[in-house]
């Protein structure tokens, strides 16, 4: 035992000061629908301009971000919510009331298989060990973003 006023004292003390100190929290994971947003500005001829909820092909888009994401996660797995991908991608083009030639002008395919292929690419090069899979996303009434995941 260090004799109080002493070196040692002082040194033993200092030392379980140290001790106590919290260690930094590892850093926070990146807000998936920042990542989605990301995901889907590839699809666009032009991908750094600014996403806006209201045309077609941004809400396609973040569509085909979604299921590239989800595919990727559960990648060798058998899941059913991928096969039917083409068809409702079609529908919502009809439902939308997007011409052809705007999505066109828009995007850099329109084969929907190949922006799949082309952001499921990314996900795997740029966050190969996030595993969170998406159960919903959707725009909020203030036109941000918003994604439900697990």
């Amino acid at each position: 035992m260090a004799i109080p006023g002493g070196r040692e004292y002082f040194r033993q003390k200092r030392m379980r000061h140290k001790q106590r100190q919290p260690r930094p929290a590892a850093p926070a994971p990146r807000k998936l629908s920042d990542i989605i947003i990301e995901i889907a500005r590839i699809g666009f001829k032009a991908p750094y301009r600014q996403l806006d909820p209201a045309p077609a092909a941004a809400n396609l888009l973040m569509l085909l971000a979604t299921q590239a994401w989800n595919r990727e996660v559960y990648a060798g797995q058998a899941h059913p919510a991928f096969k039917p991908s083409t068809i409702i991608l079609e529908t919502m083009v009809r439902e939308l009331c997007v011409s052809q030639a705007q999505l066109e002008q828009e995007l850099i395919s329109t084969n929907w298989e190949t922006l799949l292929e082309l952001m499921q690419i990314y996900k795997r090069k740029h966050f190969p060990a996030d595993t969170r899979r998406i159960i919903a996303s959707g725009y909020t009434p203030r036109g941000t973003l918003r994604v439900v995941w697990e």
